[in-house]
């Protein structure tokens, strides 16, 4: 399990309470922008990976879920 964060202080404050929570830091990525999550998360998957992209447009996480759809559909 990943959990790629993108966004300013209320996805990295995200990021932190996850890694508070339990989950591994090493599992946890926060990113500035849509296009870095996207270049993070890409290289990761593997056919049969399930993906739940959630945010909103202002955040452009449209661009995560299209880029997925394109080089891994």
């Amino acid at each position: 399990a990943w959990l790629v964060t993108a966004g300013g202080e209320p996805a990295a404050a995200l990021a932190e309470a996850a890694v508070d929570a339990g989950m591994p830091r090493a599992s946890v990525v926060h990113v500035a922008t849509s296009d870095e999550a996207a270049a993070v998360l890409l290289p990761q998957l593997e056919p049969g990976d399930l993906v739940l992209v959630k945010g909103s447009r202002s955040v452009r996480m449209d661009v995560v879920a299209d880029r997925i759809l394109a080089e891994r559909a």
